[in-house]
């Protein structure tokens, strides 16, 4: 396997920068941003010390991925508490088909939220089978395998502390 750098750490850094002031700008108040384990650890953690004010952190995990193919849907649900009456973002590492964001907003409105939003740091429209509304998007790649900043194969390359493609 070879891996071909993608975006920087550098580039990381001023992309969650400017997705935290994009949310600010929306949002005065009080946020809880939940992160969809394991992909946006690094990602949720970056962005959660960028926001300023009240800034609530819960967890999900959601996946569709098995190695490098889609498949079916495993879901562990947030706590309600964390959900109920909240702005809630939906921190992800990356949208492709829509499938697992979809059905990750699906379920989350049946906990009544204020609002619901999504920011993902990396977005590839072209796997786009499921329309579903990003409202912050780092940054829009090709059709990719990549890993590092949180991503993984198989669990290794979590640790890169740039984006990678994966050959």
């Amino acid at each position: 396997m070879k891996l071909q750098p993608l975006i920087s750490e550098s580039e990381i850094s001023r992309t969650v920068s400017r997705l935290a002031e994009e949310i600010r700008s929306n949002h005065k108040g009080p946020v809880t941003l939940l992160s969809v384990l394991k992909g946006s650890i690094c990602f949720t953690a970056d962005l959660m010390r960028e926001l300023d004010g009240e800034v609530k952190i819960c967890s999900t995990t959601i996946s569709s991925y098995s190695g490098r193919l889609s498949g079916e849907i495993s879901y562990d649900e947030p706590k309600p508490d964390d959900i109920t009456n909240s702005h809630v973002i939906i921190v992800e590492d990356i949208a492709d088909t829509g499938k697992t964001l979809h059905y990750l907003v699906q379920q989350l409105s049946y906990m009544n939220p204020k609002t619901i939003q999504i920011c993902v740091f990396l977005d590839k429209p072209s796997k786009r089978t499921i329309p579903v509304k990003i409202d912050y998007i780092g940054h829009t790649i090709e059709d990719l395998f990549v890993v590092g900043y949180g991503m993984d194969f198989e669990e290794k390359f979590r640790n890169l502390p740039y984006i990678a493609m994966l050959d």
